[in-house]
C-alpha cells in the first residue's frame, strides 16, 4: 500500500515542479508587477539586471485606475516615489509628436510617466503609459480620441544622475 501511494506522491511533485519551471515562471513578472484585467498582448522578458511587462488594455483618458493600481503596489511592496529629478518629467500627462519610419503618418503620443525607488535605493521601477493617436491636424488635441493604453513597467539599477 506504501509504494503505490510514494510512487502518485512522487509523481504528483515532479509534475508541480515541471510545471513551475515550464509554465509558473512565464508569469512571475505578471505577478510581481502586476496587470490591469484586460490586458492584452502581454509581454514578460528580462534583460541583463532589466526586468520588463508590457501590454495593451482598453481604458479612458486619463487612466487614473492604472495609474492608482501601480501606485498602490509599488508603495504596499515599500518602494518610495521618486517625484522630481533628471530623469524627465514625471507624474503628469504630456503629449508630443513621434514621427517613425519616413511612410509612417506621424502620431500623437500621450505619456504619463512615474518612478519608485527601493528603501536601499539601488532598484527602480519605471511606468510608462502611453496613447497613441494618429495625427490628423497641424498638433495633437488636448486629450486623446482612443481608449487603447499601451502599459509598460521596468524594474531596473537605479539611475540616480
Amino acid at each position: 500500500m506504501k509504494k503505490p501511494f510514494l510512487f502518485i506522491f512522487s509523481f504528483v511533485l515532479l509534475a508541480s515542479i515541471l510545471w513551475y519551471f515550464v509554465f509558473g515562471r512565464s508569469n512571475k513578472l505578471e505577478r510581481y508587477f502586476g496587470e490591469l484585467s484586460g490586458a492584452n498582448e502581454v509581454k514578460a522578458f528580462s534583460q541583463g539586471d532589466v526586468l520588463t511587462l508590457s501590454y495593451w488594455v482598453t481604458l479612458y483618458y486619463p487612466a487614473d485606475s492604472a495609474i492608482q493600481f501601480y501606485e498602490s503596489k509599488m508603495r504596499g511592496q515599500g518602494w518610495s516615489p521618486v517625484l522630481v529629478s533628471s530623469l524627465g518629467i514625471q507624474r503628469k500627462w504630456v503629449s508630443l509628436t513621434r514621427k517613425g519610419e519616413p511612410t509612417d503618418p506621424p502620431v500623437c503620443a500621450y505619456n504619463y510617466q512615474a518612478i519608485w525607488v527601493d528603501a536601499s535605493k539601488k532598484r527602480m521601477t519605471r511606468l510608462a503609459l502611453d496613447y497613441l493617436v494618429t495625427l490628423t491636424g497641424p498638433q495633437c488635441d488636448p486629450e486623446p480620441s482612443n481608449n487603447v493604453l499601451f502599459i509598460s513597467i521596468q524594474e531596473m539599477p537605479f539611475l540616480n544622475t
